[in-house]
């Protein structure tokens, strides 16, 4: 029996060396990676048309399955050793269709699975926050509704005369499962943590005031779309997407006399996705103060007297001490596809400020 790359140069005819292809014939994605005897190999396709060599296969896939149970053999016709000779090998799954009697020439002809790539989805998603304002994160739907991906199927090598056939395989079958990716991912990145900024008065006179509705808000560079690193995962391009839907500040005031009530604002209501708030591009602060949030009120969070959510009036002298949490909605993109995640919530360091009275001084009659 003539060794199997001799085999297979006699079979499509071309001059071989060992360890070496004709330039004639080379071409940049042909799947890579030596079979393993007696073991099932699948070849997964990236979005940059490189293929990866997996043999860790699940036993309840379709790759385990196929042909009758994961120790199944398949056969094929020898056409280069005996004339009809019947020879076992192994399952190769290769994504993709290969065009009939070309094993180097290998394309996507027929495959119905295309990869959309992160970077231009990312830049076009992004294109749309502006300000305050996050828009939901855009897919082409759940990852059950991605069309079948397509694999060619050989027996022990890649030939013509070991062609098995072409097999479909449903995007959620559990070699492809992706899910215990995200925890990894989850882990690489990196949040801006939120810090709070006071009402200007702590500026303009040292502290809050009381009986005067005091502004909250964070940095702007603590709110917005945060993306983690990228993982090519057989065949699928992985990325978590954290998008803020929600700012809540936690009042906890400390009175030098009597009581002022623990309050918890709410600047940014989950769902609302921002509506009508912006950034302060003065002082970079998140949300902007209302030009109209003026005069005096009575103590307690703003919403309870008509105001604004972040806006809160002490009653009390002393302190009062602020924790801004924002609450992000988590959605594992998954080559254009999306799986909704358990939402993930990032608090600031607590921030203590001051709260005084203003005194009326007579400057015409000392």
């Amino acid at each position: 029996m003539l060794p199997r790359v001799n085999r297979m140069c006699a079979v499509l005819a071309i001059a071989c060396l060992t360890g070496t292809v004709p330039a004639a014939v080379a071409h940049a994605s042909v799947p890579s990676g030596k079979p393993i005897p007696q073991a099932r190999e699948v070849q997964t396709r990236s979005a940059g048309g490189s293929f990866a060599t997996e043999t860790q296969i699940p036993s309840g896939s379709t790759f385990a399955t196929h042909g009758g149970g994961s120790t199944a053999t398949c056969k094929y016709t020898s056409i280069v050793t005996t004339a009809g000779t019947i020879e076992s090998g192994h399952w190769i799954f290769v994504e993709g269709v290969a065009p009939p009697g070309s094993f180097y020439g290998w394309s996507t002809t027929g495959q119905t699975y295309t990869p959309s790539g992160w970077d231009a989805w990312r830049t076009a998603f992004l294109a749309q926050y502006q300000g305050g304002v996050v828009p939901p994160v855009p897919s082409l739907g759940r990852l059950a509704s991605a069309p079948m991906r397509t694999f060619t199927v050989y027996c022990d090598f890649q030939d013509v005369a070991t062609l098995q056939g072409v097999i479909s395989v449903s995007p959620t079958d559990p070699f492809f499962d992706p899910l215990p990716r995200a925890t990894n991912l989850l882990n690489s990145l990196r949040l801006t943590r939120p810090q709070v900024i006071a009402d200007a008065s702590v500026k303009a006179v040292g502290g809050l005031v009381t009986r005067h509705p005091s502004w909250f808000a964070i940095g702007a560079d603590g709110w917005g779309v945060r993306t983690s690193n990228v993982e090519v995962y057989r065949g699928w391009e992985l990325s978590l997407v954290l998008r803020p839907v929600a700012l809540d500040i936690a009042i906890e005031p400390h009175p030098t006399s009597g009581s002022d009530p623990a309050a918890r604002l709410s600047c940014v209501s989950l769902g609302s996705a921002a509506a009508g708030l912006t950034v302060d591009a003065a002082s970079r602060r998140f949300p902007a103060r209302p030009g109209d949030l003026t005069g005096w009120s009575e103590p307690g969070p703003g919403a309870a007297h008509g105001l604004p959510g972040c806006s809160w009036t002490p009653g009390q002298l002393g302190t009062v001490t602020a924790t801004a949490t924002i609450t992000y909605e988590v959605t594992f993109w998954i080559s254009g596809y999306a799986e909704p995640l358990a939402g993930y919530t990032w608090s600031s360091l607590p921030a203590t400020f001051p709260v005084g009275a203003l005194s009326v001084v007579n400057v015409n009659n000392p």
